[in-house]
């Protein structure tokens, strides 16, 4: 009896799930991958013809790091944070391949503060 509880009591336990602190902290620390979202681009109205910006901070004085995603293209977002607000809006979406922000204004639906999840440290 003694050797079957030393075996599964330690298994039941490494297979219990993190619980929701323990996982942010984990992926704040980068150990634990956030959540990754995919999300399309949306209200690009195309004036200029040079499509949404993606920045190096979230800010629109910042840099940019890629210059026209274009309606309907899919990336994929980890987090949010906030920053400059356009038209009432005022989080920034981390589109994790290209590595910048994308202002929330120009992601759709998909990409909400509660989808996120968590705020980029």
């Amino acid at each position: 009896m003694h050797l079957f509880a030393s075996l599964i009591l330690p298994a039941t336990i490494l297979a219990a799930p993190l619980s929701l602190a323990a996982q942010r902290e984990g992926e704040m620390a980068g150990l634990i991958p956030r959540s990754r979202i995919t999300c399309k681009i949306v209200n690009d109205n195309g004036e200029g013809g040079w499509g949404v910006k993606c920045r190096d901070r979230p800010d629109f004085s910042s840099n940019i790091v890629y210059d026209g995603l274009d309606n309907g293209e899919s990336y994929t977002f980890s987090c949010y944070k906030r920053g400059d607000c356009y038209n009432g809006n005022c989080t920034w979406d981390y589109a994790v391949y290209l590595g910048c922000w994308v202002h929330g204004y120009y992601t759709d639906n998909h990409c909400t503060v509660a989808a996120l999840g968590t705020s980029c440290s």
